[in-house]
C-alpha cells in the first residue's frame, strides 16, 4: 500500500536507488520482512519488467487503486471500531467465556450473538447447552466457588 500511495510512477521505483528502497520498506513494513534486501530488488525487478500503460489507461488504473484503497482504508477503521465496541460490550457482561483458553471477545459476542442468554435461568443451564460443564467440589455444607472445567 505504502509503495502504491509514494510512489507516482513505476519509473519512480525503477528509479530510486536500492539503500533508499531498502530505507523506505524497512520505514513503511515495520522491520517485519525477513530479507529486505530481497524484497527491494523484487519489487525492483517487478517494476522493471512491468508493462507500461499509455497515459489513458493509467489514469483509470489509478483512479480505480485510489478506490480500492479509499475502502481498504475505511473497512480498517470500521473494524478498530467495531472492535473497540465490542470489547465495550463485553466488559459490561459478566464473561466465564474469556476464561477459556483460545475463545476471545470476537469469538464470544459471535457466541452471545448466536444464543438468546436470556432463555437460560442459570448460568450452568447455558454452560451445559454449549457442552460446556464445570465438576461440582463440595463436602458438607462447603461448596467450593472456583472449579475446574470439564
Amino acid at each position: 500500500m505504502a509503495v502504491i500511495e509514494e510512489f507516482a510512477s513505476v519509473e519512480e521505483v525503477v528509479d530510486v536507488s536500492l539503500d533508499e528502497l531498502i530505507d523506505f520498506l524497512m520505514y513503511h513494513g515495520k522491520n517485519r520482512f525477513d530479507n529486505t534486501e530481497a524484497a527491494a530488488r523484487s519489487l525492483k525487478k517487478a517494476a522493471r519488467s512491468s508493462y507500461r500503460l499509455s497515459d489513458s489507461m493509467a489514469d483509470s488504473v489509478n483512479l480505480a487503486m485510489a478506490s480500492s484503497i479509499q475502502v481498504i482504508r475505511t473497512i480498517q477503521q470500521e473494524l478498530k471500531v467495531l472492535k473497540k465496541a465490542i470489547m465495550n460490550h463485553l466488559e459490561t457482561i459478566p464473561q466465564t467465556l474469556d476464561s477459556v483458553p483460545s475463545i476471545g471477545p470476537i469469538f464470544t459476542s459471535g457466541i452471545l450473538a448466536e444464543v438468546d442468554i436470556h432463555q437460560f435461568q442459570k448460568q450452568q443451564q447455558l454452560a451445559q447447552f454449549g457442552g460446556i460443564a464445570w465438576n461440582q467440589d463440595q463436602s458438607g455444607d462447603f461448596t467450593a466457588k472456583r472449579t475446574r472445567l470439564i
